[in-house]
């Protein structure tokens, strides 16, 4: 004896034999349907359209029509039913609310700052990614980070890559890292013909 359903959870329709239809078989996007079957909610990204799901405009995440655009995806806001990026705003911009106009997170290169995003390079001119005010935690080429007070350090000569003060891993052109720090290279090249 086979059994059959009176009625389906959320996600499911009763079709005409009494069994219960996954709602993404009306569309991949379809969440909530009736037994037409029709899609009545969709995910997000798109909006019910003619009893199925049609997208959304770009970076849209929710939405009433094609054009008609509620909510945005990260690290876009809304103006005038369209998704514009927060680097619209502010370049260091990663994730932004309109209506305060101000960050709620920032790019690499800026840290966080009372609903602004201020560049690591304000902390020190070669530091390129920070956490706050006062904590790089990466630098420019040429330059590491010191342990002590989290500024950038100069590598020592002809070192592009380093560590620490003492420890290069990678060497300007004509240079070799020996012994953790960069000697010429003494030979020398000819061009044949």
């Amino acid at each position: 004896s086979s059994t059959t359903a009176l009625s389906c959870v959320d996600g499911f329709y009763l079709n005409a034999n009494y069994v219960c239809i996954n709602c993404n078989t009306v569309h991949p996007n379809c969440t909530i349907c009736t037994s037409t079957p029709a899609c009545t909610t969709c995910t997000d990204f798109y909006y019910v359209n003619a009893d199925t799901c049609a997208p959304c405009s770009n970076h849209c995440r929710t939405c009433t029509n094609s054009s008609l655009c509620t909510t945005c995806e990260s690290g876009f806001y809304l103006i005038e039913h369209y998704c514009q990026p927060c680097t619209n705003l502010n370049m260091y911009w990663h994730e932004c609310s309109y209506a305060t106009l101000e960050a709620t997170s920032c790019l690499p290169g800026a840290y966080l700052d009372t609903g602004s995003c201020v560049p690591c390079n304000t902390i020190d001119v070669n530091c390129t990614t920070c956490t706050d005010v006062s904590t790089c935690t990466a630098c420019a080429q040429g330059f590491f980070v010191a342990v002590s007070n989290s500024a950038c350090t100069a590598c020592s000569s002809h070192c592009l890559t380093c560590s620490d003060a003492s420890t290069c891993t990678v060497c300007s052109t004509g240079f070799f890292v020996s012994a953790n720090a960069c000697s010429p290279c003494n030979g020398t090249l000819s061009n044949s013909t």
